[in-house]
């Protein structure tokens, strides 16, 4: 049953109105329930939202249990269409507005009880995403961009960010997602059977783009057994566009980056002991038959210098081991669970990660005439190869 988004948050948030809505202080949302809340409030979608999450905040997320409910935190930030939600006045990730923990932390899917059907124009700005499950879930059509972000400490996940847009009967429709001045470090590849990769864009209709990024000591080989064949930073199935990136002290088997088929431009991008096995920058497969024989089209780097400080980029932040806990003076505080708004019991669609069967010629790369089947432990990249799994129709 397809809950509606109201009816979902409204009822279950009411009890806690009084628990830390809004900051007094500073108009600043303490809990992500509270905005949520907001929205369960808006039929009208059409008009562009402001949301200010509080400076020195930990946003500590909660997990699903058994019947799917979230419990022992705060409820997953949802995406509706026209949202902007920032860090503090002025959406800086230096404010500290950690979203911490969880089964995920940004929820712009279909499964959780969110009745649109679209993320149009959504910004979420200066927000650090601490080791979730999965930090970011987008299965719907529409743009969203995420600025001056942080990615930290995952070593536990999933997926950390899916972009897993797919609808055959409209082709013409797309996820576009982008990273614009944000940071990925010291993430860890916990073991099987998560993705081997910190950002999955899974379909043709999925169009990533990276602009003024900072990828650093993220280990993609840590428990991976697999790792010459299947380790990366980001594998995409659809257009991607890489441009003045800067890669430093990343550990993955493949290449920081696994292309499937999808139109591309990697233009100033620097690294510093971050460069693939396989390939430098990025390994492109181009046909089935050349992903079988694990013979991609190898692509460099190009910069020679990190370009990020002269594009206005901030400066990639320190290693961070453990979240702050709350103390005087300045340091985050956690703010306060609430209540927890309800997911749908009984059956939940799951992701889309791994379909056992897919039409190639229509999701990602083109699939040879003769009847042929591709797993991801034959041929072996990461849980992407799924992807082409094919079937071919006699």
């Amino acid at each position: 049953v397809n809950m509606n988004f109201t009816r979902l948050h409204f009822s279950v948030f009411l009890a806690s109105i009084s628990a830390s809505i809004v900051s007094s202080q500073n108009a600043c949302l303490a809990t992500i329930n509270a905005l949520a809340l907001e929205e369960a409030a808006i039929d009208d979608v059409s008009v562009m939202r402001k949301y200010t999450l509080c400076p020195n905040t930990v946003y500590a997320i909660g997990r699903l249990n058994n019947d799917n409910d979230v419990v022992e935190g705060q409820a997953f930030l949802p995406l509706r269409p026209n949202l902007h939600v920032q860090c503090g006045p002025n959406g800086s990730h230096e404010d500290q507005c950690l979203m911490q923990g969880g089964s995920l932390q940004v929820d712009g899917s279909s499964a959780y009880g969110i009745s649109n059907s679209r993320v149009d124009n959504v910004i979420l700005e200066g927000i650090t995403f601490v080791n979730a499950t999965r930090n970011v879930w987008i299965n719907k059509p529409g743009n969203v961009t995420f600025k001056d972000c942080e990615f930290l400490n995952n070593v536990a996940f999933t997926t950390p960010v899916h972009l897993d847009y797919f609808d055959g009967s409209a082709s013409s429709e797309a996820l576009t997602v982008t990273f614009a001045n944000s940071r990925f470090e010291n993430n860890q590849y916990p073991g099987r059977p998560a993705t081997p990769a910190l950002i999955l864009s899974s379909s043709r209709q999925n169009r990533l783009i990276l602009e003024d990024c900072a990828f650093s000591g993220n280990d993609m080989t840590h428990n991976n057994t697999l790792s010459e064949t299947q380790s990366a930073l980001i594998e995409s199935s659809g257009p991607l566009r890489i441009v003045r990136n800067c890669f430093s002290f990343n550990q993955m088997g493949v290449s920081p980056v696994v292309l499937y088929n999808g139109d591309f431009q990697f233009l100033n991008n620097f690294d510093e002991l971050s460069r693939g096995i396989k390939c430098p920058l990025t390994s492109r497969f181009e046909s089935a038959a050349q992903f079988e024989a694990f013979a991609p089209i190898c692509e460099d780097f190009d910069a020679a210098t990190c370009l990020l400080s002269e594009t206005g980029a901030a400066t990639p932040a320190p290693n961070v081991t453990t979240v702050p806990t709350p103390a005087v003076g300045g340091a985050p505080t956690v703010s306060p669970a609430g209540a927890v708004p309800s997911t749908p019991t009984g059956t939940v669609p799951a992701p889309t990660l791994s379909p056992a069967v897919v039409d190639e010629t229509d999701r990602g790369i083109e699939v040879p005439e003769s009847s042929a089947v591709y797993t991801a432990h034959s041929v072996g990249l990461s849980l992407m190869a799924a992807f082409f799994v094919v079937v071919c129709q006699m």
